[in-house]
């Protein structure tokens, strides 16, 4: 049918590889944009950590919650296309489990990678709604009388103590997910070692980057470069080489399995002719018109 057509290209791995990289990429370029502060005509988050010495000027205050009201947008795209990510991610993770086999040998380590991997999609999804909830509110707060900024800068850090240390998670969850994958593939050797050498240091790399995400919570912007490249060599260069390669992959064993499966087809014999494709169309007429004959005298 059309909608199986349309489904099945719509959802096939290499499709989905794909798109999984597309909004990985937009994402991160998201996010580099807030780092790099091209969004803000050069102003950096690093400028707003400053907590011990002019946490609660109104000044420095008024200027920390522009600079929150500017880049929320972008947030809200980073975490709306990471999520559309990573929940593509989840589903060509089950393909690969599903192609590999639920064997008893394999079965913890395939459970496992697609339990991280959905770990990992679920966090930005919350982080979106926390960014469309409270993050909204305090921004809408923030425009009212001076007097009430250092209450509202409290109270946001406060929640942001806790939101921070927990939505860092998603690239070591990520990490962990390429590990398990990648000793998955080895382990059942139907995958270039190559390949599963590349998920590993993609995986290392995504651990190192949620280690420099988290000291970043403390040290400021004395470590932000090595988020920035930590961020950038996991989420632009490798995740995405490593994923579109496991695309190409599983593709290719779909392709052979279906050629396989046409020449078997093409070897198989025809039937054997039956009773009546060898009757002549004359005695079938004949043998018809005794038939009706029967039901009211003998057949002569």
């Amino acid at each position: 049918s059309t909608w199986g057509f349309w489904k099945k290209a719509m959802f096939s791995v290499l499709t989905c590889c794909r798109a999984a990289t597309g909004f990985l990429w937009a994402s991160c370029f998201a996010q580099l944009a807030i780092h790099m502060g091209w969004i803000t005509g050069g102003v950096k988050p690093e400028l707003f950590q400053d907590l011990q010495h002019r946490a609660l000027e109104i000044e420095y205050l008024r200027n920390c919650w522009r600079y929150r009201r500017q880049v929320f947008p972008f947030a809200i795209i980073q975490d709306c296309f990471l999520t559309i990510s990573l929940f593509f991610i989840v589903h060509v993770m089950s393909i690969l489990r599903d192609k590999i086999g639920r064997h008893r040998s394999v079965s913890s380590i395939s459970n496992a990678m697609l339990l991280l991997f959905g770990l990992a999609a679920v966090l930005p999804a919350l982080k979106l709604l926390e960014n469309l909830g409270s993050t909204q509110v305090g921004l809408a707060l923030s425009q009212f009388e001076d007097e009430t900024l250092p209450a509202l800068e409290i109270a946001w850090l406060v929640s942001q103590s806790r939101s921070k240390w927990l939505f860092s998670l998603i690239s070591a969850f990520i990490g962990a997910g390429l590990y398990a994958a990648s000793r998955l593939m080895e382990k059942t050797g139907r995958f270039p070692k190559a390949h599963a050498q590349l998920g590993m240091i993609t995986g290392v790399v995504a651990f190192c980057s949620f280690v420099a995400d988290a000291f970043a919570q403390v040290l400021g912007d004395e470590i932000l470069p090595v988020v920035v490249v930590t961020m950038v060599l996991w989420g632009l260069v490798l995740f995405p080489v490593w994923l579109l390669s496991l695309g190409l992959l599983l593709n290719r064993a779909d392709q052979a399995l279906g050629e396989l499966e046409l020449e078997e087809q093409r070897m198989i014999p025809p039937p054997p002719a039956t009773l009546v494709d060898d009757i002549d169309i004359h005695d079938l007429h004949s043998l018809s018109e005794c038939s009706v004959v029967r039901l009211f005298s003998p057949c002569t």
